[in-house]
């Protein structure tokens, strides 16, 4: 981990980094913007069926569009370098949530991993 991720790694909650290196052991080929963008979703994900009593429905596209958008604010908020590098990519998950090119929360994460 070089400085610059080892800081941004140190910006994450005991939650977020135990997501983490979770996540590290077990894709042991990703790469620190990858995980990170992982954590986020992770958290995200938490935080909706939390929100809603665990009745989520992860194919509604309102949850899809919810998710998608709390990822991007909290990389942009929290992680700028990273957000960089994959709001562009967010940006066009979203519009195809919205056309309804996406349908399934699969295909979300297909495109990010």
């Amino acid at each position: 981990m070089t400085g610059v991720e080892q800081a941004e790694f140190d910006k994450l909650n005991s939650e977020q980094k135990e997501e983490y290196r979770y996540q590290q052991r077990k894709h042991p080929n990703w790469d620190h913007k990858k995980l990170m963008v992982k954590v986020g979703f992770s958290d995200k994900v938490d935080e909706i069926v939390d929100k809603n009593g665990g009745d989520v429905d992860p194919n509604d596209r309102d949850v899809m569009k919810e998710l998608v958008i709390g990822v991007d604010k909290w990389l942009k908020r929290t992680l700028p370098r990273i957000w960089n590098g994959v709001k562009e990519l967010f940006s066009n998950i979203l519009t195809s949530i919205v056309n309804g090119v996406i349908n399934f929360f699969d295909e979300i994460l297909s495109q990010i991993f």
